[in-house]
This record gives structure tokens, C-alpha cells and sequence, in this order.
């Protein structure tokens, strides 16, 4: 069953480091992770992030905005709906069907509280979430 984790984001500047920090967890848990995001701009400014988020810890990356097999890449930065590198784990970046959240076992969403659409947008995606059987939490801290 499927888990979709709300992280609280009062401010919209922080969303790719919050990215960053999430895919640093769960990437030392020795998950796959996949990333989706709107554009290609957000997928270049995630991987330059990636590179230098910590300089203790590495973690292994790529963007991949082309229909390619990317089976060995343990981070993938993508903004296509195809989980290229058999990832357990989906971090969005944007909003996606629940058809693609299903094949995963545990998905990161944002509850964007620094603008009042966004954070009304968030809530409806909650509920949908709910509605359609899958375990939510909410998580106001950082993890």
C-alpha cells in the first residue's frame, strides 16, 4: 500500500532544499528515489543542488529529461511520468495522477502553506488521497 507523506513548506524557496534533504535520507536508507518536477529549469537547479547539498555525503544522481532506460541510477531527476529507475520512492516536485503515485510504496508531497491556492491545492490532494484508500501523514516538521 502506498503512503503519501505531507511536508509542511511555509516558504517556497525552501521546496528544493527540503527535496534535497528527503532524497539524502532516503537515499543513505539504500532507497531508489524518484524525482519529478515541472521543467526542465527545476531539474537542472535540483541536480546543481544535488551535487553540493552536503559536502560530507554524496549522492549519486542524474537528470534524465529524455525517454531513456535509467535502471541503475539510484536518484532520478525526471519530469516524465515513468519510473525509469524502479524507484520504491517518488518525491514530487509537481503534481501527478494517482495512477503513477501507486507504484510506489511511499511518496513525498508538499503542503505549500506560503500561498493560500497552493495550500488549498494541497489539502484537496490530501483528501483525494485519502478518499482513495492510501495511508497520509502529515508531517509539520522537518524529518
Amino acid at each position: 500500500m502506498t503512503t503519501v507523506n505531507f511536508y509542511d513548506l511555509p516558504k517556497k524557496e525552501m521546496k528544493a532544499k527540503k527535496i534535497c534533504l528527503l532524497t539524502e535520507i532516503f537515499y543513505n536508507q539504500g532507497n531508489r528515489i524518484l524525482i519529478i518536477v515541472n521543467n526542465e529549469e527545476e531539474g537542472r537547479i535540483l541536480d546543481n543542488l544535488l551535487w553540493c547539498f552536503t559536502p560530507e555525503s554524496f549522492i549519486p544522481h542524474k537528470i534524465s529529461l529524455k525517454l531513456k532506460t535509467d535502471k541503475n541510477q539510484p536518484v532520478l531527476i525526471t519530469t516524465k511520468k515513468e519510473n525509469r529507475n524502479n524507484s520504491k520512492i517518488l518525491i514530487l516536485g509537481r503534481e501527478v495522477d494517482i495512477a503513477f503515485i501507486l507504484q510506489f510504496d511511499e511518496v513525498v508531497d508538499f503542503a505549500e502553506s506560503y500561498d493560500k491556492e497552493c495550500l488549498e491545492r494541497s489539502r484537496k490532494r490530501y483528501a483525494y488521497y485519502m478518499r482513495q484508500g492510501l495511508t497520509v501523514n502529515y508531517r509539520k516538521k522537518n524529518p
